[in-house]
């Protein structure tokens, strides 16, 4: 499902950013800034660099056509786009060419145990199972918390006796951590698509303490 937004990525190291306040580039701040329309997330890459990752509303068309341009011209698009405050400017034209990436962003529909049902003895994690937005940074965390969850099933009915063998791997392992992950990864499915429109809204312009989805339930009722 197209999520009508595109995300431009880059790697930017600090040594090459020009003179200017620096306050932000301390290698532990990460800032958003945002107009309504675009935004732009920056966090410490290491020690030495800055990510930056910034987004924007366009159709899938149009989104797949500049994807296909390559580093050139995303990085054109992202300093055309972002001219604000200072060190944004500097961090998008001192990154290099090679360090620059964009792509539609999509997500799908949460998938049916019955679904995986139809997998034999194989299985999904991560965002073969559940992809998701990356706006709010649950992909990997979901995608480690399968893992885990699947190594602990495997250990529980496998290590301690042969039982799983006549039962078989599905129905002693895969059934049940499939439906305990497609039912924790769900609402992070949900909420990620929610916050790729929130984010690209005047809902991210309101002021206050607390979750920005707070504010679009308010304008809602």
């Amino acid at each position: 499902r197209y999520l009508d937004c595109m995300v431009i990525l880059g790697i930017c190291p600090l040594e090459k950013i020009e003179s200017v306040d620096r306050s932000l580039l301390d290698s532990a701040t990460v800032f958003q800034t945002a107009n309504g329309n675009e935004r732009i997330y920056m966090m410490p890459y290491d020690a030495d660099s800055i990510m930056w990752q910034l987004s924007f509303p366009i159709s899938e068309e149009a989104a797949k056509a500049l994807s296909a341009q390559g580093a050139k011209a995303l990085k054109k698009e992202a300093c055309r786009r972002i001219q604000w405050h200072t060190p944004i400017p500097q961090i998008l034209a001192a990154t290099q060419e090679a360090q620059v990436s964009g792509y539609p962003a999509y997500d799908r529909a949460v998938l049916s145990p019955e679904l995986l049902e139809r997998a034999n003895k194989s299985t999904l994690i991560g965002d073969a199972a559940h992809p998701m937005s990356p706006f709010k940074g649950q992909g990997a965390n979901q995608a480690l918390l399968d893992a885990l969850a699947l190594a602990r099933r495997i250990t529980k009915e496998c290590k301690t006796s042969n039982t799983w063998k006549d039962a078989g791997i599905r129905k002693s392992v895969l059934h049940a951590f499939e439906t305990e992950m497609l039912e924790r990864s769900a609402s992070k499915v949900v909420h990620s698509a929610e916050a790729a429109a929130l984010l690209h809204s005047d809902i991210i312009l309101h002021k206050g303490d607390g979750p920005r989805g707070k504010h679009r339930k308010i304008e809602k009722d």
